[in-house]
């Protein structure tokens, strides 16, 4: 990032683009940007941790080689529907990682467009959220767990074993 100086002496915009470029880069969520054919032109640090891969051997694949193809149509189709126009919703999907580990991320999609308003490529943000799924699930299954123990004892020992009334 070039010192504040610099970008000072050559303007606010100047210097609004330096710290946008900062936080694209620093992000702890994955951050890239594809062409219209599906290939990688940025991965940030963020995009390395979560997915093992570095920028060079990123800017070699395509979106399909980090999307498993049980869910490559969904992302895809979020894709041509941004393209398109459409305002698309984030949403939770898959991802795999360099050691072939599938993760789960929450995904933003949008169209990045030129000065003149013209599509010129995708931009992606997600986030690994494999740990929240994980403890969802063991939260489910506790709750389910103690449903079933207090349906067996209300079966064994009657309703009003436990203080309620008629």
């Amino acid at each position: 990032m070039p010192a504040k100086k610099d970008t000072a002496e050559q303007g606010p915009l100047a210097e609004e683009h330096s710290l946008l470029a900062a936080i694209v880069h620093d992000s702890n969520d994955a951050i890239t940007i594809q062409d219209f054919d599906d290939n990688f032109k940025l991965w940030n640090l963020g995009a390395e941790r979560i997915y093992g891969y570095n920028k060079t051997e990123a800017f070699k694949m395509n979106v399909g080689q980090i999307v498993p193809n049980h869910k490559l149509d969904e992302v895809l189709v979020s894709t041509k529907m941004s393209r398109e126009g459409e305002e698309v919703r984030s949403f939770e999907t898959q991802c795999l990682t360099k050691n072939g580990r599938l993760i789960d991320v929450w995904i933003n999609i949008s169209i990045l467009t030129d000065e003149a308003g013209n599509p010129v490529g995708v931009t992606t943000t997600e986030r690994d959220i494999t740990e929240r799924k994980r403890l969802e699930r063991e939260l489910l299954a506790i709750k389910e767990k103690e449903q079933k123990l207090i349906g067996r004892e209300l079966r064994q020992y009657g309703p009003n074993t436990y203080g309620h009334c008629c």
